[in-house]
């Protein structure tokens, strides 16, 4: 991802004659310069992003990098495809083929690549942005909490749950192709095959799903809806005060002659 700044403009003409700075020293004053709005860029992006972001914020934070250019140059860099994704938006995509692709993936015995893919899910209550699978109502919670370690919720245990809970849901697909919408069925509800377990260190319980990717998966099982785009960097760029930290960076630079 590219930004484009506009050009700064540093006139130390009046800082040459006030301080009798020589030009190593105007050299210095301005690489500091440079510097430290880099830096505070990045801290202002970093601040944007944990408002706007929730599930995927720590993985977009940590993909922000300061670079050092050289003298009187630096750059902040967004490393990283899945946030450049939320940054300037995707449509839909098929995520099976980088899920086959991933360290983890198999060949089976007649020769097809698998994965299976885990899910930790929250307790209601629990910041859902936490868990990669979200937050199971408290109707799932009752049942999950009284199965034993390793033992998944199956069909028969949602049986008297309402509708809504026991039977598989449908999600609507946006082609960017055609502006349409398709839908998938799952084939089971999404909360048969909660698990609880319990770490053998410290006793905490914890719950996850698991789902197995295929090639003979459902075309589109796995279809992501798509990222709406955040254009987080440009919201900070559109305010960011540089001759407010411009002036302030020359006044910490006089300071330390």
């Amino acid at each position: 991802m590219i930004l484009t700044v506009p050009p700064i403009v540093i006139d130390t003409s009046t800082l040459v004659d006030e301080f009798t700075l020589d030009q190593d020293d105007v050299n210095k004053l301005l690489d500091f310069t440079v510097k430290q709005l880099t830096a505070r860029f990045a801290e202002e992006w970093e601040k944007n992003a944990i408002r706007e972001l929730k599930s995927s914020r720590q993985q977009y934070i940590n993909s922000l990098v300061v670079v050092d250019e050289g003298q009187a140059k630096g750059a902040v860099v967004l490393v990283g495809q899945l946030p450049n994704m939320i940054e300037q938006g995707v449509g839909s995509f098929d995520m099976k083929e980088g899920i086959l692709k991933g360290p983890n993936a198999k060949i089976s015995e007649d020769g097809k690549k698998y994965n299976t893919i885990p899910f930790s899910i929250g307790t209601p209550g629990a910041l859902e942005e936490n868990f990669n699978g979200g937050v199971m109502p408290e109707e799932i919670h009752s049942i999950a909490k009284k199965k034993e370690v390793d033992k998944p919720i199956t069909s028969e245990d949602l049986k008297s749950l309402p509708k809504a809970l026991k039977e598989p849901q449908k999600k609507k697909i946006v082609m960017p192709e055609s502006k349409s919408f398709r839908e998938y069925q799952h084939k089971n509800s999404i909360y048969e095959g909660i698990t609880k377990t319990k770490d053998s260190v410290t006793g905490q319980t914890s719950y996850q799903s698991f789902r197995r990717v295929s090639e003979n998966s459902d075309p589109d099982a796995f279809i992501h809806p798509g990222i709406n785009a955040h254009n987080i960097a440009q919201k900070t760029l559109d305010s960011f005060d540089v001759p407010t930290i411009v002036g302030e960076s020359i006044d910490m630079f006089l300071e330390q002659l």
